[in-house]
C-alpha cells in the first residue's frame, strides 16, 4: 500500500470527488498531491515546446541549405562514394 492510498482512505469523506467511485478509496488521489504534480507538468510542457521550436528552426535551415545547394548543382547528378552512402543510410 502506498502513502497516497493511505492518505486517500483517511480523506475519502473529506474529498469524495477525487475518488473514481464512492466505494473505491484505492484510486483516490489527495488534492494537495494532485496539485503538486501541476508545476512539474507545466515545466515539462514548456521544455518540450522549447525543444520543438529549436528542432523546427534546424529543419527549416537545413531545407533552405539543401535548396541552395541544388540550385548550385544546376541539374548535375550527385555521385556518392560507398562511405558517403553508408553515412547517409544511418
Amino acid at each position: 500500500m502506498s502513502l497516497i492510498h493511505g492518505r486517500c482512505r483517511e480523506n475519502t469523506a473529506r474529498y469524495p470527488r477525487y475518488c473514481s467511485s464512492p466505494h473505491d478509496s484505492e484510486s483516490m488521489i489527495a488534492p494537495f498531491e494532485a496539485l503538486a504534480a501541476i508545476p512539474f507538468q507545466l515545466l515539462l510542457l514548456m521544455f518540450a515546446g522549447w525543444v520543438n521550436r529549436l528542432q523546427l528552426d534546424v529543419i527549416v535551415y537545413l531545407q533552405e541549405e539543401n535548396r541552395m545547394l541544388k540550385e548550385r548543382m544546376r541539374g548535375q547528378r550527385l555521385r556518392f562514394t560507398d562511405a558517403e552512402r553508408r553515412r547517409l543510410a544511418r
